[in-house]
């Protein structure tokens, strides 16, 4: 239901996965791309061991996660490149971005189009043309598939499957966190930043290198650790420590996960429950009682 970060990661490491089918006695290779070719309606094989090829083995690497908030959240888009380079040329491009489609989207054109093509400015610009142009036809592409949900959704509305209540979501519908353009823009911005860093990373004798103005988006931000404080005012010194500020007693205990609450404690022996019943008159006297049909319970004390 949302782009898995691990499954990126993998696919543009050029990680294999060592599988075991029900009956098979020894592991067979499989790459992530065709394990996650195989139809949910058959049975997936048994993931023993995932290898993942050394740094060196595909040059420069590098992954992007862009979210609403710092944790806890599904990404906008996440993404993941890898790129080989020999001499400040190009020789393969692996990148895979989520929540651009159903599943990883791998550019095969922009791939294809950067190869044998120079770390430098024309390089990129040819990424970026290329990248933006396939995401324009899957924004196409999910024009037209919403349209034709939308169209199987309202014949099941006369239908005895609607009746029913069986009204389920599309199984190829993507579950998104954030609108298309805005998406797209994201994962513009990602491979823009990679292209940056793999030229840096790369960098060669005799090709130039970043001018400084670019220099900052090749590097990822990192987000400073939060910290909090408060400052309370003093009181009248006169009146202390009346009017003094004071750490509360249980802060540290409660602040730290220490302090027991009702709900942490087990119930003792011969413990017993009330159950508070409102009154049905307000501003009333109560002058009596009557506690027959509760004592009539079992249980009751």
């Amino acid at each position: 239901d949302f782009p898995s970060d691990v499954i990126l990661l993998l696919l543009s490491a050029g990680a294999t996965l060592s599988v075991i089918q029900s009956g098979q006695t020894a592991p067979a290779t499989m790459a992530v791309r065709d394990y996650l070719s195989i139809s949910p309606e058959d049975y997936a094989p048994f993931v023993v061991n995932v290898d993942i090829p050394l740094k060196d083995d595909y040059g420069f690497f590098d992954s992007h996660k862009v979210m609403g908030r710092h944790v806890n959240t599904h990404a906008y888009v996440n993404a993941a490149f890898s790129f080989k380079a020999t001499d400040g040329v190009i020789q393969e491009v692996r990148m895979a971005i989520g929540a651009m489609q159903n599943g990883p989207f791998f550019a095969p054109k922009t791939t294809a189009a950067l190869a044998k093509q120079p770390l430098t400015a024309a390089g990129l610009k040819i990424g970026v043309q290329s990248l933006a142009d396939e995401l324009k036809q899957i924004a196409r592409h999910n024009l037209y598939r919403s349209r034709e949900i939308k169209e199987e959704k309202e014949k099941k509305k006369s239908s005895v499957e609607a009746a029913d209540g069986d009204d389920d979501d599309d199984a190829t519908s993507p579950k998104l966190e954030a609108p298309e353009e805005y998406r797209h823009s994201l994962a513009l911005t990602t491979f823009y930043k990679s292209f940056l860093a793999a030229v840096a990373h790369f960098a060669v004798p005799g090709i130039a290198t970043l001018p400084p103005e670019l220099r900052s988006a090749a590097v990822h931000y990192r987000r400073p650790t939060s910290t909090a404080s408060q400052t309370y005012a003093g009181g009248d010194p006169s009146l202390a420590p009346i009017n003094a500020p004071v750490t509360k007693l249980a802060a540290k205990i409660q602040a730290s996960g220490e302090a027991k609450y009702t709900g942490d404690l087990s119930n003792p022996n011969r413990c017993l429950f009330a159950c508070p019943v409102t009154s049905t008159k307000a501003r009333a006297t109560i002058s009596s009682i009557d506690i027959t049909a509760a004592a009539a319970l079992p249980g009751v004390v």
